[in-house]
Formats: structure tokens, C-alpha cells, sequence
């Protein structure tokens, strides 16, 4: 997600819902994935099933009166970002197991992620704050 108040910033997140005695292990599995994909490339069969149903979802968008209409509330005062409307699908195709790598040992540094864990009061092991 970029930020719409800092230039050049954005994040990255992932989320799941599971059992509170599941979620060390659902976190260390997003942790392992995120560290596999900085050191290899997905293979070219996963990275078109991930990458299909965005173009098709898109395709589908595209013929809703909503999708244009977002479009329109952003053409005035957010100009600079129609290109990348325009650009979407293009950029999706060209993406490629190695640009994947690359991005992610940019990105998904270990040392940089924020893990949330949120639980139910009766389940949290302390006092809310």
C-alpha cells in the first residue's frame, strides 16, 4: 500500500485468522515464506496462478460503472496516479520470478517487520493497553 502523505513510502502486510494456539506458528511460516522468497525465485507456474486471478479480477473491474468512477474521483486531484491505472495490467505480465526476489530482499527485511497479534481480552496473556 503506498502512503498518499509520504513520498516514496508504503507497506507491506499480510494477515491471517487462526486459533490463538496456532498463530507462533502461522508467524513463523509467514516469516519462513517471506525468507524464501528474498533468496529464490517463485517458480513461473506459482507466480501465474498468483498473478491470474488479479488479471482477471481487474478484466472483470473494468466493467463495472464502480471501478470507473474511482477512476474519475481521482482524476482531478490525483492526477499523477492515472498511469498506473492505465499501466496495471502491463506491469502485472512483466513481473517475473527474479523481480519477485529481488523486491522481497529489498523489502522483507526480517529486522524490519512488525508483527500485530490480536486477541480476544480473555485470551491475552496481560492487561490491554
Amino acid at each position: 500500500a503506498m502512503s498518499d502523505t509520504f513520498e516514496g513510502f508504503g507497506t507491506f502486510a499480510a494477515s491471517a485468522l487462526v486459533a490463538p494456539d496456532n498463530a507462533a506458528a502461522v508467524l513463523g511460516a509467514m516469516r519462513a515464506i517471506a525468507n524464501l522468497l528474498a533468496t529464490t525465485p517463485v517458480d513461473d507456474d506459482v507466480l501465474e496462478r498468483a498473478r491470474r486471478p488479479m488479471i482477471e479480477r481487474l478484466a472483470m473491474s473494468r466493467k463495472d460503472n464502480g471501478y470507473w468512477l474511482g477512476l474519475l474521483s481521482e482524476a482531478q486531484l490525483r492526477a499523477d496516479r492515472l498511469d498506473r491505472y492505465r499501466t496495471y495490467e502491463a506491469r502485472l505480465r512483466a513481473v517475473t520470478p527474479e523481480n519477485l526476489k529481488i523486491v522481497a530482499a529489498r523489502y522483507l527485511v526480517p529486522g524490519n517487520a512488525l508483527a500485530i497479534r490480536i486477541v480476544h481480552e480473555s485470551l491475552a496473556s496481560g492487561p490491554a493497553k
